[in-house]
């Protein structure tokens, strides 16, 4: 991650700072060698012992949500890295990640590009 400064843990620091490209290479690497991360980003809920935590990812029932996460803050605004599973073919789907920085609604973008790449492009098996 070139261009990636993690300041604190939380995520809320107004040092962390990334590009959308370091957060898809993030994605990249965590989908190949950290799947089980994915599978906790499609929960509804988590508990433990001591705490229960709530999702609140708009994307989290859509049928082809393979796992992301949301976020805020003032400096970066809405973010949401996205990753999808589309029918882009006859025979197969085509996992897809989609970053998005600095957004009003972010949701709505991930939910408009996931259709624009329905609605246009297609691969042959």
């Amino acid at each position: 991650l070139f261009n990636t400064k993690f300041d604190d843990p939380s995520g809320l620091s107004k040092n962390n700072i990334s590009t959308a490209e370091d957060l898809f290479r993030l994605s990249s690497y965590i989908w190949k060698y950290k799947n089980y991360i994915f599978e906790v980003t499609k929960l509804k809920s988590f508990s433990n012992d001591r705490h229960t935590w709530y999702s609140n990812n708009r994307l989290k029932n859509e049928k082809t949500f393979i796992g992301g996460k949301n976020g805020y803050t003032d400096e970066a605004r809405y973010t949401l890295i996205t990753a999808v599973d589309l029918p882009l073919g006859e025979l197969s789907k085509r996992k897809i990640a989609i970053v998005l920085l600095n957004g009003e609604k972010p949701d709505v973008d991930t939910r408009k590009i996931i259709s624009h790449l329905l609605n246009n492009v297609y691969y042959t098996d």
